[in-house]
């Protein structure tokens, strides 16, 4: 058996790694219940978060299977929640990647902490540097899928250590402008919003929630392919993604993005932003459950699967 207690994310304020989710430490997360559904029972239970474990013959732990996207953790009043599901195809009958060897029924782990993200990183802005690692076509690993498959991800996590920078900002095979390891990637240039097209990166919620709050908003959006050279001259650069929503850009590849402060644009974006999310979590709770209840025809998703 595998713990899922991971050591804790904490506010790093000496070092520029990882300011993307650097967080302000919170002593709730050291008793949370992680909910989990079992792969045979199909019964959902809540465990301490010392006690969650998987199989070892659970297929996101074997072949990484699985994708991601509580009144029982007292969080209703918290601002800021981290909800972190993960769904794995379930336990397997021995160590192999087809799916038929899989008994039993999917997974289901849902990972609620508190999480704040680290002012510092938030008022420096983030420094990106350009990396080998590349984003390959969607004949060969669809990106749009937000799957556990990360090996990609984490060579450029890597090599944005190596680079001393907060992330590194991945080209696409043809040499264009993709996406960060960990979050989704805009500039601005005049007035208007650009962002690398959809395909060969993870289809952040954020990202075109970003995009839908702009446009809803009088703010020109181009889902376009650019170079490396139109991101040296842009004005304004952030990057987008759940915990984070929006972080501007200070530098890429040692040259000054704009004046080398959060623009003008970028921050009304942010407003937005944190006003659209405001409305969606003051729902009532009947609201919610109807919404989530609410009858889906699902054949077409299956059908992927």
């Amino acid at each position: 058996m595998t713990s899922s207690d991971e050591n804790h994310e904490t506010a790093s304020h000496s070092s520029n790694a990882a300011s993307t989710h650097a967080v302000v430490p919170n002593s709730k997360n050291d008793s949370i219940l992680v909910g989990m559904r079992d792969g045979v029972t199909g019964k959902f239970y809540l465990t301490p978060r010392k006690e969650a474990v998987v199989s070892v013959f659970d297929s996101n732990f074997l072949v990484g299977d699985g994708i991601w996207t509580l009144d029982a953790n007292e969080m209703g009043d918290e601002p800021h929640v981290h909800i972190r599901l993960v769904v794995s195809r379930g336990l397997k009958s021995t160590p192999y990647q087809n799916p038929h060897v899989n008994i039993g029924l999917p997974l289901i782990v849902i990972i609620p902490e508190v999480k704040a993200i680290d002012p510092t990183s938030k008022a420096r802005g983030l420094r990106l540097a350009t990396t080998w690692v590349r984003r390959g076509p969607p004949d060969v690993k669809d990106e749009q899928w937000n799957h556990i498959s990360k090996a990609t991800d984490v060579q450029a996590c890597i090599s944005a250590n190596v680079m001393n920078v907060d992330e590194a900002l991945m080209l696409d095979l043809r040499g264009f402008v993709k996406t960060c390891n960990s979050v989704n990637f805009f500039i601005i240039r005049g007035n208007e919003v650009w962002a690398p097209t959809k395909d060969n990166q993870m289809q952040g919620i954020t990202r075109q929630k970003t995009i839908d709050v702009c446009r809803a908003n009088g703010i020109t959006v181009r889902e376009l392919d650019f170079s490396l050279t139109e991101v040296y001259g842009a004005d304004e650069a952030f990057c987008t993604g759940t915990f984070p929503s929006q972080l501007h850009v200070v530098e890429v590849d040692g040259r000054q993005i704009g004046d080398g402060k959060r623009g003008v644009i970028t921050e009304r974006i942010q407003q937005l932003y944190a006003e659209l999310v405001f409305q969606d979590v003051s729902r009532s709770r009947e609201e919610i459950t109807a919404e989530v209840e609410a009858t889906r025809d699902l054949r077409n998703f299956k059908s992927k699967l």
